[in-house]
């Protein structure tokens, strides 16, 4: 190391260190501030990473500085980030989409996390950054933090698995976890919640009923009523699928279901559904033999009160 850079290295320490103190003046603190400014612009990073590092401890800086230094390279902003107070979780809320990733993941490794500061991460955050928050256990998981990451990494193993390690989780995520984790984390859920073997095998059930909906949804008419045929010869053709259907609102799925159950022209369901056809309607699935509480389910989501017309 030359010995300008040394010097200046030698400098942002004795800054940082300076601007750490609690009861410096504030007309000196203003004027050691704009040295600080000048050395988070330096050309060398081993002088900013200097600076950042003696900072994270500082009580009070200008907000022009604290973006300096978390907009720069990670060796720079990264430990600063994992340990500074000098911002509050609504303040890092506020600037959120402003920030590298390497940001965000230091950001959710901070040694306490607020419930708005958490789901704002599972909101805009990656798979690494809410891997570390949920891994986190200073960071406040809610359920709406919690539903959203299964939302978002429905499909991520790694991001479900962490979550399923928590001790602290909702006792209605935990049961909605059993379902989409690896087995070595399913059996810690499921011996840590109590949850009951015929709970995990309602909740596998739902969620392959929620996936299969999912590949159906897509599918041109003749291949979906080939598929809906080829559940019902199976025996699986049952009112969980309507159920789950409806849940995200798949009206082609259910209209090929009752079509296919029913015996009815699948164009006349479609017509009948459109329509909201409330005789027609009870008449098809009475024929598809649906059970009370999906007619009740179908009629319900349909805007149809009252009894099954006679």
């Amino acid at each position: 190391m030359d010995k300008s850079l040394l010097d200046r290295v030698v400098l942002a320490q004795k800054v940082g260190a300076f601007l750490s103190k609690d009861d410096i003046p504030r007309d000196q603190r203003r004027k050691v501030e704009n040295f600080a400014l000048m050395l988070a612009h330096d050309v060398s990073a081993e002088v900013r990473q200097c600076l950042a590092f003696e900072l994270r401890r500082a009580p009070d800086l200008p907000r022009s500085l604290v973006m300096m230094i978390v907009r720069d390279i990670a060796d720079v902003s990264v430990p600063f980030v994992k340990s500074t107070e000098v911002f509050t979780d609504d303040q890092w809320i506020e600037i959120l989409d402003e920030l590298e990733e390497q940001v965000l993941n230091a950001l959710a490794g901070r040694p306490s996390i607020s419930e708005p500061m958490a789901f704002e991460l599972v909101c805009r955050g990656g798979d690494e950054t809410v891997s570390i928050l949920v891994g986190n256990r200073g960071a406040a998981v809610s359920e709406r933090v919690c539903n959203t990451v299964i939302d978002r990494f429905s499909d991520h193993r790694v991001v479900l698995d962490t979550l399923a390690q928590r001790g602290d989780l909702p006792q209605s995520v935990a049961e909605t976890l059993v379902a989409l984790i690896a087995d070595a984390a399913r059996a810690v859920l499921v011996d840590r919640y109590g949850i009951s073997p015929a709970v995990a095998g309602r909740v596998a059930a739902a969620a392959a009923d929620r996936a299969l909906v999912g590949r159906l949804a897509p599918l041109r008419t003749e291949a979906l009523l080939d598929t809906v045929r080829d559940l019902r010869a199976k025996g699986q053709l049952d009112d969980a699928l309507i159920l789950a259907a409806l849940e995200r609102e798949a009206w082609r799925v259910i209209a090929a279901v009752l079509a296919v159950r029913s015996a009815t022209p699948l164009s006349l369901v479609e017509a009948t559904l459109s329509a909201r056809r409330a005789a027609r309607l009870d008449t098809v699935m009475a024929a598809a033999n649906l059970a009370p509480e999906t007619i009740h389910a179908l009629r319900r989501a349909l805007g149809l009160s009252g009894s099954v017309a006679s």
